[in-house]
């Protein structure tokens, strides 16, 4: 997982978020090519992220894709 400033602007998705918001780009791979990206149908779909590290499950919600993102990165 990357890090992911969405207070940059709106999202592929079209949505404005902000810093606080739980929120994540999807590598372009996932996210696929939708002929109006505003209307993918993975844009608002909330995701489980699970880090066995600290053993802590947050959730977020797609609101952007991410072009340098390998195809299973989260940003």
């Amino acid at each position: 997982m990357t890090h992911y400033s969405p207070s940059v602007g709106r999202g592929s998705c079209g949505y404005l978020s902000g810093d606080n918001d739980n929120v994540v780009a999807l590598s372009h791979e996932m996210m696929g090519h939708a002929a109006n990206p505003n209307q993918n149908p993975k844009c608002g779909t909330k995701i489980g992220i699970w880090n066995p590290r600290t053993l802590k499950h947050h959730t977020a919600t797609v609101v952007d894709t991410c072009g340098a993102c390998k195809k299973f990165d989260i940003d």
